[in-house]
């Protein structure tokens, strides 16, 4: 790993990018009458019916920012491993242009309403973003060695089976039925992003500690 002040300013801009996106959202559902963390998704946030819509969509474009600079870090710290270091800097900048930026620009329309080009736009860039995301702890098995780095090594190994589960649980639950376990897709959703920003605040961590 190579360490240096670049390295670990990223490193805190992707920190304070992960706990951002899993407190933020939660604070401000708290202001939408009828919403619920357990059934609802995140990006009804930012639709047009949405009294935060701004705030909310304001900082997912703020919060994909701070995942290229994240993955610029990663790059600086680990791009000396070749071609799977090079891929997962790809999809971690890929992760914060589509899920954060795109997704702020283009926020969802409100359940129940025809489907806009904006809306589509919104799910094409939100999905290939969180879908990118999850290859990465797949391909930190070839960046990270379990002999010098053990730590990050079985973490990515843990860490993705967590995360593409309950990512998969996420997108059936759209859907599923109303009375089903599946139907609590704000509950799935967080689950999701929970697993996979505590991996990525462990990468971080480390990218400091260096």
């Amino acid at each position: 790993m190579r360490g240096g002040l670049f390295t670990t300013i990223s490193a805190a801009a992707g920190l304070v990018a992960f706990v951002g996106d899993y407190v933020i959202p939660f604070v401000l559902g708290h202001w939408v009458p009828g919403y619920s963390h357990l059934r609802h998704v995140q990006s009804e946030l930012g639709t047009v019916e949405s009294s935060v819509r701004r705030w909310i969509n304001a900082w997912w474009i703020l919060f994909g920012g701070f995942c290229v600079w994240f993955g610029v870090g990663y790059a600086a710290a680990f791009g000396g491993h070749g071609a799977p270091a090079s891929a997962a800097t790809s999809l971690i900048v890929l992760f914060g242009l589509g899920a954060g930026v795109g997704g702020g620009l283009f926020p969802q329309e409100p359940g129940g309403t025809e489907t806009t080009a904006g809306g589509k736009l919104h799910g094409i860039f939100a999905g290939t973003g969180e879908i990118a995301i999850i290859v990465v702890p797949l391909l930190n098995l070839w960046v990270f060695s379990p002999v010098t780095s053990p730590l990050l090594w079985w973490a990515s190994l843990a860490g993705f089976v967590p995360t593409a589960t309950t990512f998969g649980m996420f997108l059936g639950g759209k859907r599923a039925r109303p009375d089903g376990v599946l139907s609590y897709v704000g509950f799935w959703q967080r689950a999701y992003f929970l697993f996979l920003y505590l991996y990525l605040g462990l990468i971080a961590v480390e990218m400091i500690r260096a």
